[in-house]
Parts: C-alpha cells; sequence; structure tokens
C-alpha cells in the first residue's frame, strides 16, 4: 500500500491506505497551525486564572525535593555529571568552542547585562571607574549612578533636593539683603 503522508509507509499500522496510523495522525494534527493557535490560547488562559502557577510552583517543588531527597537520585546525576565532564565537555573541540572569540564576547555581554541590567550601557564604564579606580562600594556607585540617570527614583529625589536647596539660599540672600 501506498502511503504518501507516512514516515515509515512499510511499517505503518494504519488499517486502510487513506488513514493514518497514530504517530503520522498526531504529526498532521500537531503540524496544523489553527489547533497549535487554540491550543496555546487555552494553556494562557489556564495560566491566567488565580493560584494556578503559584500552584505548580509548590507542586513542582515538592516534587524536586523528594527527588532529591532520594540518595540513590542524587548518586545518579552525580555519575552523569562526571561522564559528561569525562565524555564531552572534555573534548578538544568542546574546548575550543568555548573558547572561541565569538563565544567569549556573547557570554562576557550576556554576564554584563545580568549584573548590570539596571545601569544603562552608556553609563556602565563610569559605574566601573567609580567602583573599581574610585574604590567606592557598588551599592554607593550604584546610587551615584542611579541619581543621574532621568526617570529613577534616585534621580528624582536629588532634583528635588537640589531645587529645595536653591530656593533655601534664595530665600537666605533676599532675607540678607533686607
Amino acid at each position: 500500500m501506498t502511503r504518501p503522508h507516512c514516515l515509515s509507509p512499510d511499517a505503518c499500522a494504519a488499517a486502510k491506505p487513506t488513514t493514518h496510523c497514530r504517530s503520522c495522525l498526531a504529526r498532521r494534527i500537531n503540524a496544523d497551525p489553527e489547533l497549535r493557535r487554540r491550543r496555546a490560547e487555552g494553556i494562557a488562559r489556564h495560566q491566567a486564572r488565580p493560584g494556578v502557577k503559584a500552584a505548580y510552583r509548590e507542586r513542582m517543588a515538592e516534587v524536586s525535593a523528594a527527588m532529591w531527597a532520594d540518595p540513590a537520585y542524587v548518586e545518579r546525576r552525580r555519575a552523569h555529571g562526571k561522564r559528561q565532564a569525562a565524555t564531552v565537555l572534555a573534548r578538544p573541540d568542546v574546548i575550543d568552542a568555548g573558547r572561541a572569540p565569538d563565544v567569549r564576547a556573547r557570554a562576557t555581554a550576556t554576564r554584563e547585562e545580568t549584573l548590570l541590567g539596571w545601569c544603562p550601557p552608556e553609563w556602565r564604564d563610569h559605574y566601573r571607574y567609580l567602583n573599581r579606580t574610585k574604590r567606592i562600594p557598588a551599592a554607593e556607585a550604584r546610587k551615584m549612578i542611579e541619581a543621574e540617570i532621568p526617570g529613577t527614583a534616585e534621580h528624582a529625589r536629588r532634583e528635588i533636593a537640589s531645587y529645595d536647596l536653591s530656593q533655601r539660599l534664595r530665600a537666605e540672600r533676599e532675607r540678607a539683603e533686607i
């Protein structure tokens, strides 16, 4: 029988040439964009219900804790890690791929974004200068930078304090002139 829709026509378990076996039917259904869209919407609606995500996180935390409490599971994970380190991570091609300049550049950019995501890119060099050269602690350097960035609470605080100071100085000058 010819089954143009089947990936393995000789081993297909479908009763008739026009029908699909289970795997071919699942592949056909999952390839339908309309069905995939409706399925995604249904999942999004379910996830949007109050408490669903919290219940899922709690359930997964319990499952994870139970798994890691099992010494046999921990030992299997440890053995798997050792196998990966010995067979995959120690291969020269994997080591060289990790040292490639473009890979290092992407890793550096990702790490910088993780650590300094709060800081606009144009202020990052100044933050590093304060932190490394001037030896200002990171928290203080961050406050100093945030005070310079328009739209942040620190900047607003600084602007208000500056305006308040200028008004007080002006009032004192006016009193002194009288």
